[in-house]
């Protein structure tokens, strides 16, 4: 609100400042335009006493020349002459701006010469400049107004439901609005409102889950445990004799393959609750995806001056996740940040046999041709990663994300460019 005042504030010393202005430069103008009249008057009278022709007749023969010739000639030009015996007296009878000058000759005053123009329409000229800046003062205090009721005020309103929502103390949504400046944020922070609430039930489920599976794990492990100790202890105070050697070395792998199993199914369902994903599909354009892209990536690519370079065929009009496909190339970019050279990262946009194709390259350390089949397991980091930082589930979460809509993702290395490429292919 303290800005919203200042705001008026400056609004009307600006208008004040611009009238005053006006009338100083109008001031000005007329003044000089003043002198510049009296300056043409005292060459025209000059002429006028300086002829040969009577005055009256100089007049006549020259008014039309004086007019074409000065800006500022007097619209009317009459010769009064002065005779004593004639018993005339000159009466000014000018309705505008008039002046009167002596004529001599000789020596000797003949007359003189009465110079009128027309009123000018300065005053109409000021009232239109009053008017036009006036009505610029109205208008930019309606604006501000417009601005305050349909903005600030409203924002004002909205300001702290970000912050109730992290702390967590608001299940209230806000309420729908029209508003060609909120109706799209409002339907945003509701829908952000609901993905936190969702995230928070499944977290808690999972804690749930997590706590179930972990007493089942330690509860199951302790007979395998308590096998494998009591077995070993028995061989190792020869309990039993040689030839039960293979026996008892059996029964050992078997509890230890139990073992095995419940870490496998510990990390399976770990690596499950990493990728929470529900396809949400809908028409759009792949331009949009190279547009949502460019905006995320461009400002670190200037920074880390590394080319990255789109290859689009076509704006296709495509039924898919637009934000999951955009998880999964962000992903790899990502990961070409981080285990590439520098060198660049190419994408690649195109529709294909009914199929959407994405493809991303980029320069950098190739991975070994046995560790490929590897690079989309849960946790699983290649041999170039060991002083990278990362917990190897990025590749996974992208290959269970085109998974689930339908598509295939593979690498491989380019030998011939020295790159690492991510081909996905997703059936429309």
């Amino acid at each position: 609100m303290k800005e919203i005042k200042l705001f008026a504030v400056l609004l009307a010393l600006c208008y004040i400042v611009s009238a005053g202005g006006f009338c100083i430069w109008y001031g000005i103008h007329s003044s000089r335009r003043g002198s510049s009249a009296n300056v043409t008057i005292n060459r025209i009278n000059a002429e006028i006493a300086a002829a040969e022709t009577e005055p009256a007749e100089t007049i006549s023969q020259r008014f039309e020349s004086w007019r074409a010739e000065y800006p500022d000639c007097p619209d009317h030009i009459e010769f009064v002459p002065i005779d004593e015996n004639s018993g005339n007296t000159f009466v000014m009878k000018g309705s505008g701006s008039s002046s009167v000058c002596a004529v001599r000759r000789g020596g000797r005053f003949v007359g003189a010469v009465q110079y009128e123009s027309e009123a000018r329409s300065d005053t109409a000229v000021t009232a239109v400049a009053a008017a036009l800046m006036s009505l610029c003062f109205l208008l930019s205090g309606a604006f501000l107004i417009y601005i305050y009721r349909n903005v600030i005020k409203p924002f004002g309103e909205l300001s702290e439901y970000p912050e109730r929502l992290a702390r967590e103390q608001t299940s209230q949504r806000l309420p729908e609005s029209r508003s060609r400046y909120f109706g799209k944020y409002i339907w945003g922070m509701n829908m952000l409102a609901d993905r936190l609430e969702d995230g928070r039930r499944r977290i808690s489920r999972l804690e749930y889950e997590r706590q179930t599976l972990i007493a089942s794990i330690a509860h199951g492990v302790k007979t395998p445990v308590a096998n494998i100790r009591l077995y070993a202890s028995a061989v190792m105070t020869g309990l039993y004799p040689e030839s039960r050697d293979a026996e008892i070395a059996a029964k050992i792998d078997a509890n230890a393959d139990k073992i095995g199993k419940m870490a496998n199914d510990l990390l399976n369902s770990a690596a499950t609750s990493v990728t929470d994903y529900e396809p949400d599909l809908n028409p759009f354009y792949l331009g949009e995806l190279k547009t949502m892209i460019e905006k995320e990536f461009a400002d670190r690519m200037e920074i880390s001056r590394v080319p990255l370079r789109f290859i689009t065929e076509g704006d296709k009009l495509v039924n898919s996740d637009r934000w999951g496909l955009f998880r999964v190339i962000s992903q790899l970019i990502e990961n070409a940040l981080k285990y590439g050279d520098g060198g660049g990262i190419s994408v690649e946009l195109s529709y294909r046999d009914d199929e959407i194709c994405i493809v991303v390259r980029n320069k950098g350390e190739l991975l070994p041709e046995k560790e490929l089949p590897y690079v989309f397991r849960s946790y699983w980091r290649g041999s170039n990663a060991s002083e990278k930082d990362g917990s190897g589930i990025g590749l996974f979460v992208a290959h269970e994300i085109v998974k689930r809509l339908g598509g295939t993702i593979l690498a491989r290395r380019l030998e011939e460019t020295s790159e690492m490429e991510f081909i996905i292919c997703i059936g429309d």
